[in-house]
């Protein structure tokens, strides 16, 4: 799995709604449908034109066929690049910056999404596609956007878009696809700051088994004088994948706590629900 639990809705070639947030966002990619066939795209389709050709809203590579755009983008920024796409042969989408590959990936069909930050030094980026062999690879709907944050997400990096950015692990953990996957009993947690002593919060947890045999649990930490007081959250159950619990919080600060066997966590959230 690549994506969140939320089904993403679908985009025009000038603006888009991020689902995940409720928010208006800018795609800085232009003609992403190719209604206008490859206007706006650098082509090179190896000097045969079947290698890069539009068909039916959509792009057709194959063979080498290379199709790229550059956009300016802010340094050291989070961006993620989205698109649909269409084909089981070898397909390569990549964003260069400075003339470096910086992101990768081998998308083989249906809604992709890549999340990264740009370097210090980026200016502007290049969105790069290719069908790497005689196998079509289809795309459209590609979407390159700066990211906004949700100003009441306690959680930072919920959605493990940024691997293990922001979570501190101990055992078996491996951050990957949009996944945080724990083995052995793994703990992985994040301190949780600037909470409203009083208010009620919303905890939602979405996952994936990766054995008949896993377990897993969340929990929360919160220091007291007399030692630390521990209050579970979820306790993961067969054959449910998602938990959604409201709670009153009584401190600032807490500890978040996600421990599991053989099961992968792909969207951690904490937001405000009532001001207490």
């Amino acid at each position: 799995m690549t994506n969140s639990s939320s089904q993403k809705k679908s985009h025009n070639a000038h603006s888009a709604e991020h689902s995940d947030a409720s928010l208006r966002i800018d795609n800085l990619i232009k003609n992403n449908n190719f209604d206008d066939g490859f206007d706006h795209w650098e082509v090179d389709d190896k000097g045969d034109p079947d290698n890069c050709k539009t068909v039916n809203g959509s792009a057709e590579l194959k063979n080498q066929g290379t199709i790229a755009q550059q956009v300016e983008v802010a340094s050291a920024a989070p961006y993620t690049l989205r698109f649909k796409s269409a084909g089981i042969g070898a397909n390569l989408a990549e964003i260069v910056e400075n003339g470096v590959v910086t992101q990768t990936a081998n998308p083989q069909g249906g809604d992709f999404k890549l999340s990264f930050v740009t370097r210090e030094s980026t200016a502007s980026l290049q969105a790069r596609f290719t069908g790497l062999n005689a196998t079509p690879f289809y795309l459209n709907e590609i979407l390159l956007f700066r990211d906004v944050p949700d100003l009441e997400e306690r959680v930072r990096n919920g959605e493990f878009d940024f691997g293990g950015e922001g979570w501190t692990t101990q055992g078996t953990v491996r951050f990957y696809d949009g996944l945080c996957v724990a083995q052995n009993n793994a703990h992985v947690t994040q301190i949780i700051r600037d909470l409203v002593p009083g208010a009620t919060y919303k905890f939602h947890c979405t996952t994936q088994a990766f054995s008949p045999f896993y377990f897993g649990r969340v929990y929360i930490s919160i220091d007291r004088p007399e030692g630390p007081s521990e209050q579970p959250i979820f306790e993961l159950k067969e054959h449910e994948r998602e938990y959604s619990l409201d709670l009153q919080v009584t401190s600032e600060t807490l500890t978040l706590v996600l421990v599991g066997f053989d099961v992968a966590f792909d969207s951690i959230s904490i937001k405000r629900v009532s001001v207490g």
